[in-house]
């Protein structure tokens, strides 16, 4: 009968184990072709480059009044005013103010006049457009009547970026998908990351998709994604997860 002695070099491995206490690994090594991707998305913060410029310099302070009704009616949407950086929408405002009474050379009315226009920044394509006029006055001074028009422009212009610049009437949506487990794949995470932006890239009806973040402890990727809504009805991730070769998503 042989010795029931551990051979020496799996004692050894059994020493080092119970040294170092647990160890945290994966029970299996998931072949490439099987990853499984847990995935999931939200809407993400439209982003939109305003731009406001007076026709003539008489009409600057009314302009700049424009300028801060439009970023605070933006931002109480829940847009993202941006100056620098990838937009997703140009808002763009011409502001035009007229003397229509000037009474004892003291007392101003002013008529105003705001011609916006909002495009698609991927494309170029207007998706709106819109002229708004109003008067204010008489205020004592003109810088007074300029201040005062522009703060009758407010609920207008408030009114018509809520009623346009809507997934709705514009048919764009942005959207922010979170991938876990991209270590899985044979590229690892940058393999990952490279072939999830260069599918969903070609995807009909994309027109941007860019990498947010990349967690390399947890393996765990963040991608934000502009999308014409009407390419995709059902929703972004089921077509997505459908549509990607050799992965699968589990939504």
């Amino acid at each position: 009968m042989k010795d029931p002695i551990l051979p020496r070099t799996l004692l050894l491995a059994i020493l080092a184990v119970a040294a170092t206490g647990c160890v945290s690994h994966r029970l299996k090594e998931v072949p490439p072709g099987d990853s499984v991707y847990p995935v999931s998305s939200k809407p993400a913060v439209m982003k939109v480059a305003l731009a406001v410029r007076p026709r003539d310099a008489e009409a600057k302070r009314f302009a700049d009044g424009i300028r801060t009704s439009a970023t605070t009616a933006l931002r109480d949407r829940s847009f993202q005013v941006v100056e620098e950086g990838a937009a997703d929408l140009d808002l763009s405002l011409a502001a035009t103010q007229a003397t229509f009474n000037n009474a004892a050379d003291k007392f101003y009315t002013l008529d105003g006049e705001v011609d916006a226009l909002l495009s698609d920044v991927a494309t170029g394509n207007v998706l709106a457009r819109t002229t708004l006029r109003d008067r204010a006055g008489p205020e004592l001074g003109k810088d007074a009547a300029a201040a005062a028009l522009s703060v009758k422009f407010e609920p207008r212009l408030r009114d018509w970026i809520s009623a346009t610049i809507t997934p709705e009437q514009i048919g764009l949506s942005a959207s922010q998908i979170r991938v876990s487990q991209i270590d899985l794949h044979m590229g690892a995470e940058a393999g990952f990351i490279r072939d999830f932006v260069a599918h969903v890239s070609k995807m009909k009806g994309i027109l941007r998709c860019e990498t947010v973040s990349v967690d390399k402890v947890d393996h765990i990727a963040v991608f934000r994604i502009l999308w014409r809504t009407a390419d995709y009805p059902a929703g972004l991730l089921p077509a997505i997860a459908t549509s990607f070769p050799g992965h699968k998503f589990v939504l």
